[in-house]
């Protein structure tokens, strides 16, 4: 086991909190506008799912990384935060920028540290996936040192016209001609979490797994989900569970049909029934952000009461080829 989930943090298109965002979801409830700033390839206006309005007293990026911090350490009751470690997940180095790319956040990193000089902080430009990487890093750290907070903070936006048109040379994006396609979205989410259970009846993280997948979208190798079903297959390892064992999956199927057919062979390898949630039916694709909250949303359904079963896995895999699983389930319950 890795350790616990103490708290969450979202903002998404379709609510300013981790309560109201999830409920949304649940609900189907989507943000999705016609944008009156980007237009495909014909010249109509694409559908994005964009974050509500903000009075602009702070920079966009810093008001949005300090209000799902905020509600983070609010959420996890936890004490002294002040000497936490916070880890912010960016777009994959590289990636054409956003108002929300790797420099932005690498700015109020450098804010942060001087202001809080007893955190620690650093940023991992790993895309969509990179919450795997993090988890198998701080695996021991967490061992070693099971109280201090560690915050996992992903932010990013599709909303930018360098990266529309990007994607759409790749022919990734929903428009007039293109049914099947992702929808660009933004978000920001975060996790908390520490290596000892609290009053609060904490999800464990029982296991996690990533691998590279070699059928990457810029490459000739045909995709067979091998890196989806190593990932997968370590998590279920380290956690001591078989893929029966599995209730839900949280995923960031986004409208593509590449991602569609490398998850349906996953599925059809290693699982039976299953309840699937794939919030960018909702919020769009976002990115780096993608991983805490999907990761928020089962932490939500175990809090409420709505979860399907005692685990769950969450997948997500990163345009370079990085996949990961981390596999979910109640305290007490491995």
């Amino acid at each position: 086991m890795i350790g616990y989930i103490h708290g969450t943090g979202m903002c998404t298109p379709v609510g300013c909190s981790a309560a109201a965002s999830c409920a949304a979801i649940r609900c189907g409830l989507d943000g999705y506008v016609q944008s009156a700033d980007l237009f495909d390839r014909w010249g109509a206006p694409l559908t994005t799912a964009p974050l509500p309005l903000f009075e602009k007293a702070l920079p966009e990026a810093d008001l949005l990384l300090s209000n799902v911090l905020n509600e983070a350490a609010q959420d996890s009751g936890l004490q002294r935060v002040e000497r936490a470690s916070i880890t912010f997940l960016a777009p994959l180095a590289g990636r054409h920028p956003s108002r929300f790319g790797g420099n932005k956040v690498n700015d109020f990193s450098d804010r942060l540290r001087k202001s809080r000089p007893s955190v620690n902080i650093e940023v991992s430009e790993t895309g969509p996936a990179g919450l795997g990487l993090i988890l198998k890093r701080l695996q021991n750290v967490i061992r070693i040192d099971p109280d201090t907070p560690r915050f996992i903070v992903g932010l990013d936006s599709l909303l930018s016209l360098d990266i529309i048109e990007s994607l759409e040379q790749e022919d990734r994006v929903r428009d007039t001609t293109r049914p099947r396609g992702l929808i660009p979205g933004e978000a920001c989410g975060a996790i908390v979490l520490t290596g000892r259970s609290t009053s609060r009846q904490s999800l464990a993280v029982l296991g996690c797994g990533t691998a590279t997948e070699p059928g990457t979208l810029f490459g000739d190798i045909p995709n067979v989900s091998e890196g989806y079903t190593s990932a997968v297959m370590t998590a279920l390892d380290e956690s001591g569970l078989q893929a029966s064992d599995i209730a839900s999956v949280y995923i960031d199927l986004n409208g593509e049909e590449g991602k569609f057919h490398e998850w349906g062979l996953l599925w059809s390898r290693l699982f039976e029934e299953l309840t699937i949630v794939h919030p960018a039916d909702c919020i769009g694709d976002v990115g780096a952000a993608t991983m805490p909250i999907l990761v928020g949303l089962a932490d939500m359904a175990w809090r409420k009461g709505y979860a399907s079963g005692p685990y769950a896995a969450v997948i997500a895999g990163s345009d370079d080829g990085l996949r990961s699983c981390v596999i979910l389930g109640k305290e007490g319950s491995a």
